[in-house]
């Protein structure tokens, strides 16, 4: 990480630990170098500030491009690896930038529904994570985030934060050496988007299971004040 960022990650983490519980299964998933996509559901505004703290890695990801014009927060935000795109338009800059990100090594945080999904539910995904990953060829990590949306619950303590982590897709699933595809351009992209939101709905269920049951999975760390997993099933 960057000392920038690595300082605002344990400070942020910090705050969020003392504001909320966190449960987080499977942060063992995440490697912890090369070339990453990490494709959560985006629910609220809060998401990248909560995954950014809580996951292993330093995220880069994009937002739209008018956040980058309110002052301080613009600065703030791309200090911390935000960059903007341009929703709309066949922005190319903002392509670039992801896969240039993905081509050094780092981690790209992408939201496929393509936006904020205010009534909580999953949406079929655009094609442009299949895009990004064409271009990149990296693992493709799948995330479920619930309780985000609901943040002034969470810090009441009255409900959690929950990050469910699924096993890496690697890119040879869509693109096996020596083999030929029936799928090219955007219908292999929305193939891709597809079967990563496919993934992202077991997650979700998984995770309602888990939470009508009771009974947390081996993996699943509490996230109190004093406690951070840091890979590793418990």
């Amino acid at each position: 990480m960057r000392l920038v960022y690595r300082s605002a990650h344990s400070t942020a983490n910090a705050v969020l630990t003392a504001l909320l519980e966190r449960e987080i299964h499977g942060l063992d998933r995440i490697p912890r170098t090369g070339g990453l996509i990490v494709a959560a559901n985006h629910g609220a505004f809060w998401d990248p500030p909560v995954l950014g703290a809580s996951l292993p890695r330093e995220l880069a990801y994009m937002t739209r491009a008018g956040l980058f014009e309110v002052p301080v927060f613009g600065a703030l935000i791309r200090a911390l690896g935000a960059f903007p795109v341009r929703r709309g338009t066949a922005d190319l800059t903002g392509l670039r930038r992801a896969e240039k990100t993905l081509a050094e090594g780092g981690a790209l945080l992408v939201f496929p529904e393509g936006g904020r999904m205010k009534d909580g539910e999953l949406h079929p995904p655009h094609p442009g994570l299949g895009l990004i990953e064409a271009h990149a060829r990296v693992p493709i990590v799948p995330l479920y985030v619930s309780g985000t949306n609901r943040i002034r619950r969470c810090m009441a303590r009255r409900a959690k934060v929950r990050i469910s982590i699924g096993t890496p897709l690697p890119a040879e699933l869509w693109f096996p050496p020596g083999s030929t595809s029936t799928l090219a351009g955007r219908a292999l992209y929305q193939a891709i988007s597809d079967r990563v939101m496919q993934e992202i709905a077991l997650l979700r269920q998984q995770q309602e299971e888990t939470t009508r049951s009771g009974v947390a999975p081996a993996t699943i760390t509490s996230q109190r004040a004093g406690s951070h997993e840091r890979g590793g099933s418990t």
